[in-house]
């Protein structure tokens, strides 16, 4: 039984964008007598834009509570911090660009309710487009999606997410949507913090899925619908995107693997080489076309991977991004 819920938004330099969230919030709050929104700012936001928030909280019932994340250290470091302050065993994150959509937290309530062992539920974003058919075959042939909704890829990838909302039904699933996604408190007070993860800190959700694991399962609930208004990256971001796609996953996977650690890094470097391959052909036919904006950006993708993959054979993150890796858990 759910007696109270935090919600926490982690943020940085977007009031336009967590305004709309928090009106979100407010629209469609929980129906419970204790709930909180908790903004975790790993920048440093107005204070009439801290106060506007506290006042549409508190018009809708809510509690409101700001904390800056001192020193910044990125969005990882934020969801600890949020863990360490949420006044409730219930923690709900959505990133700031996130819209919930009506119903959400009555229907977060009943998933609960509905499995009592689970120790995380998630949602779908109902703007994330399904790939097409013939992407869908080259992503399963180079592994980067599995054909089990809420499974990973053998190579560590969550691929399949696109196909997360074509369910009728909640289902289990090894990770959550970092844009909308909730944690029983308990099952994420011993977090550690792995030392690849700072700054944008890409594939912390798959990191916050497999710890809360430990304790009890994971649903993803389709009526669980949220807008995520993720911005298009430009090309000067793609090479430190990808970079962080293949150290941080190789790392994660160094952490979770189930099977021989062989066999996953000989599928994680098959799915890498499919990432190349299809950014390689996306430059030619950019540049055929007479696109060099578009090339450029396709180009940036292999940078990424190329600095990414010379990282991992080097044995030591590089970069202020980066500290040092993991040890093997298994």
């Amino acid at each position: 039984m759910i007696s109270g819920v935090t919600v926490a938004i982690c943020t940085k330099h977007r009031p336009e964008q967590l305004m709309r969230c928090i009106a979100s919030v407010a629209a469609t709050r929980p129906r419970l007598s204790k709930w909180e929104v908790l903004i975790v700012d790993d920048g440093e936001l107005p204070g009439d834009i801290v106060d506007s928030a506290r006042g549409v909280i508190g018009g809708a019932g809510g509690s409101f509570r700001y904390a800056s994340n001192t020193p910044p250290g990125g969005l990882f470091l934020a969801r600890i911090r949020a863990v360490q302050l949420a006044s409730f065993g219930l923690i709900v994150f959505l990133d700031d660009d996130v819209e919930v959509l009506h119903g959400y937290f009555d229907e977060l309530q009943h998933t609960y309710n509905r499995h009592p062992s689970a120790v995380g539920v998630g949602g779908v974003d109902v703007l994330m487009e399904s790939a097409p058919l013939l992407a869908r075959v080259v992503q399963y042939l180079f592994l980067h999606r599995a054909r089990a909704a809420g499974r990973l890829s053998w190579s560590g990838f969550g691929g399949s997410m696109d196909q997360w909302r074509n369910e009728r039904e909640p289902f289990r699933s090894e990770f959550l949507s970092g844009c909308n996604m909730s944690f029983n408190r308990a099952s994420l007070l011993d977090l550690d913090r792995p030392g690849f993860f700072s700054g944008y800190s890409l594939g912390e959700d798959l990191y916050l899925s497999w710890f809360a694991r430990k304790h009890g399962t994971l649903i993803v609930n389709p009526q669980l619908r949220v807008r995520h208004w993720s911005a298009r990256r430009g090309a000067s971001e793609m090479r430190t995107y990808w970079h962080a796609a293949v150290t941080n996953h190789w790392y994660l996977l160094l952490l979770t693997c189930r099977r021989p650690l062989w066999l996953s890094a000989v599928a994680f470097v098959w799915s890498v080489l499919g990432f190349a391959t299809r950014s390689i052909l996306a430059t030619a036919i950019k540049r055929l076309k007479g696109d060099r904006c578009g090339a450029k950006t396709s180009w940036q993708v292999v940078s990424g991977l190329v600095t990414g993959i010379k990282e991992i054979g080097s044995g030591r993150p590089r970069g202020p991004h980066l500290s040092s890796p993991p040890r093997h858990a298994g």
